[in-house]
């Protein structure tokens, strides 16, 4: 249990779908014995989640990685402190800083060494807009973080891995 690779899932956009896919795929059988997954983003966003899914998941904060302790039926949740006022689907700029924090500490913890991996959870790219980012998503904002000049996104499926020739290009642009 202890050598299992750390994988922060970033939340996503708090008031989106992000953190409700989240707890689906936390709920899923298997999914707690691949690796130690902690989710970066709100805690009270998460439990929220949770209520609306009506799934049987505990959340438990945490404010520091260092006092992770992965159990099955339970979501951790790195606690990154951000202004919400937030509606549910509905763009806006609490919303697009306070995915970015949580962008910025997942990237960050990855650059200590701290997780292994970042999985990122639906952003909306006109919260960020609002918020004043100039990213188009998070490909570029991560490239940004790890001053990454050639980068790629990439899905990874049991039927098919993709890596996309162009990113937050318009069709009619290619």
């Amino acid at each position: 249990m202890k050598n299992r690779k750390r994988v922060a899932i970033t939340m996503g956009d708090p008031g989106g779908i992000g953190p409700e896919v989240i707890v689906k795929a936390l709920s899923r059988a298997g999914t707690w014995k691949c690796c130690h997954l902690i989710v970066i983003g709100s805690h009270e966003v998460m439990k929220e989640a949770v209520r609306l899914t009506g799934l049987p998941l505990r959340v438990v904060p945490l404010t520091d990685i260092s006092h992770s302790s992965p159990e099955a039926g339970s979501i951790e949740v790195l606690d990154v402190r951000s202004r919400l006022s937030r509606k549910r689907g509905v763009p806006s700029t609490s919303a697009g800083r306070a995915f970015v924090k949580y962008v910025k500490k997942a990237a960050a913890l990855a650059l200590k060494g701290e997780v292994d991996a970042i999985v990122t959870a639906p952003i909306s790219k006109e919260s960020m807009k609002m918020a004043g980012h100039v990213w188009p998503g998070h490909t570029e904002l991560l490239a940004g973080l790890t001053h990454t000049d050639e980068f790629a996104m990439m899905f990874v499926s049991d039927a098919i891995n993709v890596i996309l020739c162009t990113i937050h290009v318009p069709l009619k642009d290619v």
